[in-house]
């Protein structure tokens, strides 16, 4: 049998559904002063793995994304973020068949993640009201690359390898070592992404800007998006319809600002093929 797992191709067009951007309330208090509306996402990653025990246990991440508010960068990247487990749940039998089959007779268990605080970068600590979040492994990155300049299969098998030169090397082997038994404990993985929702506005002071947040590397030009659109391999089709957000604001060559953070983007599955055999 075929795998079913699919390369796609996406693309956005624009059209008046979308023209207007949507973007957190841009109301400071102060000159140094800026409020982080409600529904605004802090993407974060678990810098070293932590092992699932029970409701309570505490849990630290790094922001990976910077927060804009419109055109106003209000929190950015690789500040600390603080929580807890909320409630740790169960899967069912009916979703155990795989792992039974291949001898793991562990109870799957994931982790509620709720975030309390934000570490700001001269320490003090801000407190933030998130939604419950589960975390997602092996998130990647995709960059449109003209054919002349994509990764050939040496460039593949470094970019595979990656993982195995990350630190906290000991610890990973450990937890791999487990997982080999039939009853293992359950870990989230470094690594792992989380997707934390404020709940509530926040007001943070107003970050310096790092170059690296105004502006794009040299020769870049590349509109940055957040797929809103779950793409699953076994069902995606050809023409199905898909939203992303923007993320950064992006300005054209001449610094005239074309689309805020926020603005939303509609768009299709412009090619959805099998991988074939061994792929």
């Amino acid at each position: 049998m075929k795998s079913l797992i699919t390369s796609t191709l996406l693309s956005f067009s624009l059209s008046t559904a979308f023209t207007t951007p949507v973007i957190a309330q841009e109301v400071q208090l102060s000159p140094n002063t800026i409020v982080v509306d409600s529904g605004s996402d802090l993407r974060c990653r678990l810098d070293k793995g932590l092992r699932i025990t029970k409701a309570g246990e505490p849990i630290t991440a790094r922001l990976v994304e910077p927060v804009y508010v419109g055109t106003v960068l209000a929190i950015p990247r690789g500040l600390t973020i603080q929580g807890h487990v909320s409630s740790v749940s169960t899967a069912p039998w009916s979703k155990r068949t795989g792992r039974l089959l291949n001898g793991d007779f562990t109870p799957p268990r994931t982790a509620n993640v709720m975030f309390d605080h934000l570490v700001l970068a001269d320490g003090n600590s801000l407190p933030i009201h998130t939604d419950i979040t589960v975390g997602i492994n092996g998130v990647k990155k995709a960059k449109y690359l003209p054919k002349s300049q994509r990764s050939g299969a040496r460039d593949k098998v470094k970019d595979a390898a990656e993982p195995l030169r990350g630190p906290n090397k000991l610890q990973r082997l450990r937890e791999a070592t487990f997982r080999s038994l039939p009853y293992h404990p359950e870990y989230l993985d470094q690594g792992t992404i989380f997707d934390a929702v404020l709940l509530d506005p926040i007001m943070t002071p107003t970050p310096v800007e790092s170059q690296a947040d105004v502006d794009p590397p040299s020769g870049e030009n590349y509109l940055r998006l957040r797929l809103l659109t779950p793409l699953k391999s076994q069902m995606i089709a050809r023409g199905e319809p898909i939203e992303a957000v923007v993320s950064r604001p992006y300005y054209s060559t001449d610094h005239f600002l074309r689309y805020p953070a926020g603005t939303k983007l509609e768009g299709t599955v412009s090619e959805a093929k099998s991988a074939g055999w061994m792929k």
